[in-house]
């Protein structure tokens, strides 16, 4: 993640999380950072948050988190990966999304306009 969770933060999860073959959380749930410790045997897992169905608080790793929340002023996106609409902040990881976007619209357009000049080869 370009840009750390710190506590404080929302983020959605990116699918169904088990411990002991036991959901304890569902995709699409909103969970809330409450700290930032290293677990010493699984140190990718630092991110504490609490789970209701364990009643306890719980390590994730930032790969099962998406953030929802600006880390510059604390806004709630109003989709995930878009920018700020308080500050404008883009996350960096995004761009890429962005830019792929913007080059299938691309395609998209020329291989439309293919029927109207006669067709040709774009090289995709």
């Amino acid at each position: 993640m370009a840009f750390e969770l710190l506590p404080g933060d929302e983020c959605v999860m990116k699918g169904d999380f088990r411990h002991e073959g036991v959901i304890i959380f569902s995709k699409d749930q909103i969970v809330q950072i409450r700290d930032i410790s290293a677990d010493p045997q699984r140190p990718g897992f630092k991110y504490v948050v609490y789970s209701e169905a364990l009643g306890a608080l719980v390590r994730l790793p930032g790969t099962v988190l998406i953030r929802i929340t600006c880390p510059n002023c604390r806004t709630r996106l109003n989709m995930i990966g878009s920018d700020c609409p308080n500050c404008g902040w883009s996350d960096p990881e995004n761009e890429h999304a962005k830019t792929q976007e913007s080059i299938q619209e691309f395609k998209t357009r020329m291989q439309s306009r293919r029927g109207r000049y006669g067709g040709g080869y774009y090289g995709w």
